[in-house]
């Protein structure tokens, strides 16, 4: 920005900012110019107030050189124009009313320039007002730096720079800093982030160095992409690490979930009991008013149960109520997809009030399974106080709906900053307030994990289901590597048993909450506590799945551990040389040392992940969990003979195919029995694909194994859960004699 010196005649001047005319040297005003305020102010210039010391003109004379028509001399402070120092704001330079000065700006935001026209050597004089302020340290040149000052700008420090390793101004001036080479920088595209970007920009602000987003995308691709669609909503699919698995947006849905969890009761009922009675409309309306009628004839007339009803893709708490009667079923679970689960009428309350808990998972990996939980989560509390579930409370939603798209419009909700009180708690202000009151917080977590466990083991054979059909072998080459983030509701009774309520594929990650200042408008304020939750969630989240980088071999030993830090736990990478594996021997020096550089490496990496806000379940708890495993076996075989690709349908031909190929043609199995097995249960499930495909969808061929598994092992095992799993090894036995078994490492992501 200039301030200008315009010369109009002998003895008429203005200096002009923005128009205005500020100062004129016989107190008249160009009829060309504004007319100024009535009262002075100082003009803003980038945002500060700047005031002008007035100058008088020198009168016309001839250069003799034109050469010299150009000059700029930097100046402490504004000089007038015979040299001398201006008077000080407030005072008078030699009585003349030009003289009076507004307040000075910094002196180190403006310099003066001369000009003189070559034809007729009027001089003209202006003031240039720099951007911003430099330091005289900053001017000054490198030579005349001291010793300290050079050594602090050649190395500068983590403090001195920006998350990318740019210069920033610090005490001894500019400091800079050598930048990360650009192979080493992860590239985060937070194109699609939407209502995500603010707590995604608050993480890479945690992780530093060696992070870079692109908010509008990157011609070269990037290598990690935040999207809040569904990875079915792109058109196509990108190269890198993406946070949407396929598939994951449908088996969160509550009827697809209750399905999962209902085929795993089957198998082990004992184990499969954390789920509440659920009946899915409106195909099992007619069978849940007859349940519902025998538990009443059992109980007597006096029980009443309460049913919740909730859309099947409903979110934010929309479209729930309650009832009591099995024929007060409105038209929404008549018309579009619902769900009926027996409410839980003996929640644990705490200071009278209901809520649950979101926990918060990380589905790192579908093939080898690698699954993680968060130790920190939120708890979300109703805004009335509970009452057993009646004829008069039961449309009370601020009661018994802890959603927090509800309560937010309730009188009583409160905003705190104070994770221990409020509608919105943490989860560890709740587990300490358990543990005062005596109860077994470590049994608790310990419950939770195995809820979280045992659902995603549930629907896990439908995502492979999934990937395979939209990622096959083939196409996945060089294609993305999947993982989400999922949201767990998970009540307590009474008793504090954990209950699953439902598995949110898209849990909210703002941080920030609303409040309705009158009736219909909503004011965004800020919310510590999902703050002080969700940010280090989501930068772990990237951290966790972060791509390892090949960094350069480092040619002195002491740089052998720092070459070790990124990989695993006690693993040399895989895709290193046999020259760098017998470098970092040489340079360990011997076997006993470079042990003793492992044990340091290990020690380090644990404390790593200590600090870590997500907590590893598989595969550190494999052994005990891996023998729920079995549909999954089953999904391997389904996607073996589902014939074409890019289809979740089975036709005959596939289904014949399967039945031959693994000798199932025993104990009254023939062709025939074959063929009706296959439009029998193609016709019971052609409900749950909406285009109506022709064929047999995987739920249906689960169906069909398993009436297979009943009729071929039924006199040979004593349990369900036997019978199948004799039933898969047999088809295994005899793909594997073929040479054509379908291996579990298909569904391996390709990255």
């Amino acid at each position: 920005m200039s301030v200008k010196l315009q010369n109009m005649s002998d003895r008429l001047s203005a200096v002009q900012i923005h128009g205005h005319a500020i100062a004129v040297p016989d107190g008249r005003q160009h009829p060309s110019l504004p007319r100024p305020r009535a009262r002075s102010k100082s003009p803003a210039v980038h945002g500060r107030r700047v005031a002008l010391t007035p100058i008088s003109v020198p009168p016309r004379t001839r250069t003799p050189s034109p050469r010299a028509r150009t000059h700029r001399t930097p100046s402490p402070r504004p000089l007038s124009a015979t040299g001398s120092r201006p008077a000080s704001a407030g005072q008078v330079d030699g009585g003349d009313p030009a003289g009076r000065a507004a307040t000075l700006y910094p002196t180190s935001m403006f310099s003066f320039e001369t000009f003189r026209r070559r034809d007729s050597g009027d001089t003209f004089r202006r003031i240039v007002v720099e951007e911003s302020s430099r330091s005289s340290k900053e001017k000054r040149p490198k030579s005349s730096m001291s010793t300290a000052d050079s050594e602090k700008t050649e190395s500068g420090s983590d403090a001195d720079v920006d998350p990318e390793g740019r210069k920033r101004k610090g005490k001894h001036g500019i400091v800079r800093r050598r930048r990360l080479p650009t192979a080493l920088i992860i590239t985060l595209d937070t194109t699609r982030a939407r209502s995500q970007l603010d707590v995604i920009r608050l993480a890479l602000k945690q992780l530093g160095r060696g992070w870079r987003e692109y908010p509008h995308g990157r011609k070269a691709g990037s290598d990690m992409y935040w999207s809040v669609p569904a990875f079915n909503d792109y058109d196509d699919f990108p190269s890198g690490i993406i946070n949407k698995l396929p598939g994951m947006k449908d088996m969160s849905n509550k009827a697809h979930l209750s399905q999962a969890l209902d085929r795993m009761h089957q198998l082990f009922p004992e184990a499969f009991d954390f789920f509440p009675t659920t009946w899915r409309l409106p195909e099992e309306f007619h069978q849940f008013c007859a349940e519902v009628r025998i538990l009443k004839e059992r109980r007597g007339k006096r029980y009443k149960p309460t049913f919740i009803v909730k859309p099947d893709e409903g979110t934010q708490g929309g479209g729930i109520y309650l009832l009591q009667d099995p024929h007060d079923v409105k038209s929404i679970g008549m018309v579009r997809p619902a769900v009926v689960q027996e409410y839980l009428t003996n929640p644990y309350l705490i200071d009278g009030y209901k809520f649950d808990l979101r926990i918060y998972v990380l589905l790192g990996n579908i093939e080898p399974l690698q699954l993680y939980i968060g130790r920190e989560g939120m708890a979300r509390f109703c805004t009335v106080p509970y009452q057993s579930p009646s004829r008069m409370n039961l449309h009370e939603s601020y009661m018994h709906l802890t959603n927090y798209s509800l309560n937010k419009y309730s009188d009583g909700f409160i905003h705190s900053e104070d994770g221990d009180i409020g509608s919105k708690r943490t989860l560890s202000s709740v587990l300490q307030r358990l543990k005062r009151r005596g109860k077994d917080v470590d049994k608790l977590w310990k419950d939770i994990e195995d809820i979280v466990l045992k659902t995603i083991i549930a629907i896990l054979p439908e995502i492979k289901t999934f990937h395979h059909v939209m990622l096959p072998p083939g196409k996945s080459l060089g294609g993305p590597k999947c993982y989400q983030l999922l949201g767990f509701d998970i009540l307590l009774t009474s008793d504090l048993k954990p209950i699953l309520l439902e598995v949110n594929s898209n849990p909210s990650l703002k941080i920030d909450s609303e409040r309705e200042v009158s009736p219909g408008v909503m004011e965004h304020i800020p919310s510590p506590v999902d703050e002080e939750i969700k940010v280090p969630l989501v930068r772990d989240v990237l951290k966790v799945m972060k791509p390892q980088k090949k960094k350069p071999v480092p040619k002195s030993p002491s740089k052998v551990l720092d070459n070790l830090t990124d990989e695993k736990k006690g693993e040399v990478d895989d895709n290193s040389t046999d020259e760098n594996r017998n470098l970092s021997e040489d340079s360990a020096g011997s076997s006993d040392s470079n042990a003793n550089l492992l044990k340091e490496l290990q020690l380090e990496q644990e404390k790593d992940r200590e600090r870590l806000v997500l907590l590893e379940l598989y595969p550190r708890l494999e052994k005990q969990y891996e023998h729920f495993r079995l549909v999954e076996r089953i999904a391997a075989l389904f996607c073996q003979f589902v014939g074409i690709r890019g289809t979740t349908r089975m036709g005959p031909t596939g289904f014949r195919t399967f039945t031959r190929t693994c000798k199932l043609h025993s104990n009254g199995l023939t062709t025939a029995a074959i063929d009706i097995l296959y439009i029998d249960m193609a016709r019971r499930w052609a409900h749950a694909i909406p285009d109506r495909t022709a064929g047999l969808c995987f739920q249906g061929f689960i169906d069909a194994f398993f009436y297979i598994a009943r009729r071929k092992y039924y006199t040979r095992c004593e349990q369900f859960a036997e019978m199948v799993a004799a039933l898969i090894d047999h088809c295994e036995g005899n793909l594997e004699e073929r040479g054509t078994l379908f291996r579990a490492g298909v569904f391996a992501s390709p990255l």
